[in-house]
């Protein structure tokens, strides 16, 4: 399976909905026992993952702000190529605890 580029888009990975939906499968179909399918993290935990500091984070939620405090990882699975993938999306209405236990699921938002 070849992932499709998003004609016109910005984002150096996008793939089409339809391309991740195939991968995603794939992956469900050929691990139906992993118990993890998606990771869904917060926002801050992302960047801090990056290296920023507690205080970029900070100024970088001040001057931009964003519409979403989560983002859920789904894992794919390309078969053409026998690899894995990832493929990540902003979540919204996602709350989690102050451990970081994700306490309500939230909802995907798929960019168009």
């Amino acid at each position: 399976m070849k992932d499709t580029p998003i004609p016109g888009s910005t984002a150096l990975y996008a793939v089409s909905l339809e391309s991740a939906e195939m991968s995603i499968a794939e992956f469900k179909n050929l691990y139906p026992q992993a118990p993890t399918k998606a990771f869904t993290i917060h926002a801050e935990d992302f960047l801090e993952s990056l290296g920023y500091t507690q205080l970029q984070i900070q100024q970088i939620n001040a001057n931009y702000p964003v519409p979403n405090t989560h983002a859920r990882l789904y894992l794919g699975q390309d078969t053409t190529a026998n690899s894995r993938k990832l493929f990540l999306v902003p979540v919204s209405g996602a709350h989690s605890s102050p451990d970081g236990q994700i306490q309500t699921a939230g909802n995907d938002q798929i960019p168009v």
